[in-house]
C-alpha cells in the first residue's frame, strides 16, 4: 500500500464546525473491537478504464450515520487509475467481510470528498433500517503514547483487530499521524478509536518499505466532511429549555477562514446544542478546526457563544 499525497486545499465551508460537543468521560469497554464490528463496512468498487479493461478494488469504510452515510478513503476511487467516471459501481456489505461479489449487496453513491487528505464520504442504500454509526470523537487532545485500537477488512483476512499507540504527529504531508499498528492491504479506510469506543482516525496506509510505522488522517481533518453529521447529532441530543437561544460563531484569520467569517444561528430551543447552560454568554476560547500544511497561514481558529433571550 504506498501513500501519496499532495499539498492540501483545505475547505472551510462549515463555520459552524467549532459547536462541537465536548464528550463527557466514559468508561473503558470490555470490547471495543466488539462494539465497533457493527459499524464496519467493506466496501468493493468496480469501473472501466479508457481501453475497456475492468478495474477493481477494495477498502474498509465506516457508518457516521443511523442513515448509512461511510466515511473511508478517498482512493478507493483513485487508487483505479485513469477510469471512465460513468462505471463505476460501489457497492457494501455492513458488518461482514464480502469475500464473492454477491456478498456486497447494498449499493452506495459518492456523497463528497476531500481528494487532498484521501477521504471520501459515501452513501449506501437503506438495506435496513438503521446502520449503528460510530461515535466520533476528536483528535485535538491526543497525546503521544495515547493506546489506539483498530480493526477492518484486509485482504484474505475475515477481520483483523490491531491495537497500539500514537508515536509521532509529524507524518508525511504534515496531514498524517504515525502509529506502530500494522496496517494490511485492504485495510485503508478503517477507524482508528480508543478504549472508549469513540472513532479518533481513519487508516491512510504504510509506508513502502517501512515496518511498524504506519499513518493515518486525524479525525478532526475530516471536519468539512463531517460538520454536519456533527450537527445533525447535536440536534438530536437538544433538550427543550425554557428560554430562546442562538449560537453565534467568529472565525479568524479571514484569510484562511474563507466564507462568513462571523453570524448566528436562527434563534431557537438550541442552547443546550453547545453542552453549555442556557446563560453561558462570551465567547469561548478558541478552538483549532483545520490547519493549513501552508506555512505562510496560521490555523484557523473557531470561537462560539450562546445569546439567550
Amino acid at each position: 500500500m504506498r501513500l501519496t499525497f499532495c499539498r492540501g486545499q483545505f475547505l472551510v465551508g462549515f463555520l459552524l464546525a467549532g459547536v462541537v460537543l465536548i464528550a463527557a468521560p466514559r468508561p473503558v469497554r470490555a470490547d471495543a473491537h466488539s462494539d465497533m464490528a457493527p459499524s464496519l463496512v467493506h466496501l468493493r468498487i468496480e469501473a472501466m478504464d479508457n481501453l475497456g479493461n475492468p478495474k477493481e478494488g477494495k477498502a474498509t469504510g465506516f457508518l457516521v450515520t443511523a442513515g448509512g452515510q461511510v466515511l473511508t478513503v478517498y482512493h478507493l476511487i483513485s487508487g483505479l487509475g485513469d477510469i471512465v467516471h460513468e462505471t463505476v459501481k460501489i457497492t457494501a456489505r455492513v458488518g461482514r467481510q464480502g469475500t464473492n461479489p454477491a456478498d456486497f449487496v447494498e449499493s452506495a453513491a459518492v456523497v463528497s470528498a476531500l481528494p487532498e487528505l484521501d477521504l471520501l464520504l459515501l452513501k449506501i442504500s437503506q438495506g435496513q433500517e438503521t446502520y449503528k454509526p460510530v461515535r466520533l470523537g476528536s483528535s485535538r487532545s491526543l497525546q503521544l503514547g495515547t493506546r489506539l485500537l483498530t480493526s477492518g477488512f484486509p485482504e484474505n483476512l475475515e477481520l483483523w483487530q490491531s491495537d497500539g499507540a500514537l508515536r509521532s504527529k509529524q507524518g508525511p504531508g504534515g496531514t498524517l499521524w504515525g502509529t506502530d499498528m500494522e496496517f494490511l492491504g485492504g485495510q485503508s479506510g478503517s477507524p482508528i478509536y480508543l478504549d472508549t469506543g469513540e472513532v479518533v482516525g481513519v487508516v491512510k496506509g504504510q509506508l513502502s518499505g517501512a515496518s511498524n510505522f504506519s499513518f493515518f488522517v486525524p479525525i478532526d481533518l475530516a471536519d468539512p466532511l463531517l460538520i454536519p453529521l456533527r450537527l445533525e447529532a447535536i440536534e438530536q441530543r437538544i433538550a427543550a429549555i425554557p428560554k430562546e437561544c442562538r449560537i453565534c460563531v467568529s472565525a479568524t484569520p479571514t484569510g484562511l477562514c474563507s466564507g462568513n467569517t462571523q453570524g448566528c444561528s436562527e434563534w431557537s430551543q438550541a442552547g443546550a446544542a453547545t453542552g453549555e447552560e442556557a446563560s453561558s454568554s462570551g465567547w469561548s476560547a478558541p478552538i483549532q478546526i483545520i490547519r493549513d500544511a501552508t506555512p505562510s497561514f496560521a490555523d484557523c481558529k473557531i470561537r462560539w457563544k450562546v445569546e439567550c433571550r
